[in-house]
Order: C-alpha cells, then structure tokens, then sequence
C-alpha cells in the first residue's frame, strides 16, 4: 500500500482513516501513543480487532510488529494505573 501522507512511502502496516472523527477524541498509537484518526487494516483481523496506527509508525513497523487488540488494551490500562498513582500501593 503506498500512502498519500508520507509522500509515497510504502506502508508495511496497512491503515485507514476514521471517517467523521472531528469532534470524537482520538486514540493513541499503539507504537508511539500519538493521536491519531487512523486505525490498521490488517486482513487477518476482524475490524473489531484493528487498532489505533499514526501513519509514521506505519510506515516504520511491520504487520507483525502490531499488537492484538487485547494487548493494546491492556497497555493502555497498565498506562491509566501508572498515571492515576495505584502503582505506589
């Protein structure tokens, strides 16, 4: 896949953009924990699945470098406690 936004650079990591994300808030990257509007479009994965992708970490990694869904999500709970102050306790 070649992106529009990196000036044609290849994209091991296929994504796509959210449509009508204006006024919705944004996810994290999985890779650098950017915002961004634009999630993976990894075939092997049902779209529940997918996960949040900025373009230039798409550009930087491999398919097989993306987290499933499950991981993802557990980082960013990891993250939520760590910055809430449980992880004094």
């Amino acid at each position: 896949m070649i992106s529009p936004i990196c000036g044609g650079c290849e994209m091991p990591v296929p994504i796509k953009e959210e449509e009508g994300m204006e006024d919705v808030l944004l996810e994290s990257c999985c890779f650098c924990e950017r915002e961004t509007s634009f999630w993976t479009a990894l075939k092997k994965r049902a779209p529940e699945e997918q996960v949040a992708c900025c373009p230039p970490c798409a550009g930087l990694y491999s398919q097989r470098d993306v987290p499933t869904k499950a991981a993802w999500c557990d980082e960013d709970r990891q993250d939520l406690t760590e910055v809430s102050g449980d992880w004094l306790h």
